[in-house]
């Protein structure tokens, strides 16, 4: 069910483009319960935390699209 959620969660984000922190934070949960960590996932995970720039926005858009 994990990759379930994780699908749901990317999708939402896709949708709403990223700035809904609650999104961002369910996102995290999931992955932190996967526990499948890729350099990409990592990455990923870490952007999920606080606030973002619009570059870090843009990156977190283009690591969720994959």
């Amino acid at each position: 069910m994990l990759v379930d959620a994780e699908e749901t969660m990317v999708r939402a984000i896709r949708q709403e483009g990223g700035a809904a922190p609650t999104q961002r934070d369910h996102l995290a949960l999931v992955m932190d319960s996967r526990n499948q960590w890729t350099p990409e996932r990592r990455e990923l995970r870490k952007l999920l935390e606080g606030e973002l720039s619009a570059g870090q926005l843009a990156r977190m858009k283009e690591l969720v699209s994959k």
